[in-house]
């Protein structure tokens, strides 16, 4: 069941941004999520050390009530949005079109799972 309480989305974004915090995250990370970054006040890993963003920061990042969220809410579960891997390019590779996963990480033909619920069979 989706979300649906501002209240629980901006404390959970709080609480977010505080792990991110935490760990060190990279900040590309906090602009891809919209999130607004704390600002680290000295070495270490505690919450003394990081002055989190202001509430009203916390609550623009905040996306249930807007258009884009409610378009989130009405497509929840059905892979809305969808991640840009559509057109993606690197120099050694050629374009690719529409979403799939890549061909070097796909188990190479001979390789088997095992089941765990059920014993191997003996030959």
């Amino acid at each position: 069941m989706p979300l649906d309480n501002p209240e629980i989305e901006s404390s959970m974004i709080k609480l977010m941004i505080r792990e991110m915090g935490r760990n060190e995250c990279p900040e590309e990370q906090y602009e891809r999520l919209g999130l607004p970054k704390p600002q680290r006040i000295g070495v270490g890993h505690s919450d003394d050390r990081l002055k989190m963003p202001s509430d009203a920061e916390i609550n623009k990042a905040c996306l249930l009530r807007t258009p884009e969220g409610k378009a989130y809410k009405k497509n929840a579960g059905n892979g809305f949005p969808k991640m840009p891997f559509q057109k993606m390019r690197q120099e050694t590779e050629t374009t690719v079109s529409g979403v799939s996963f890549p061909k070097n990480l796909r188990l190479r033909a001979g390789y088997t799972f095992i089941r765990k619920d059920k014993p191997p069979k003996k030959n």
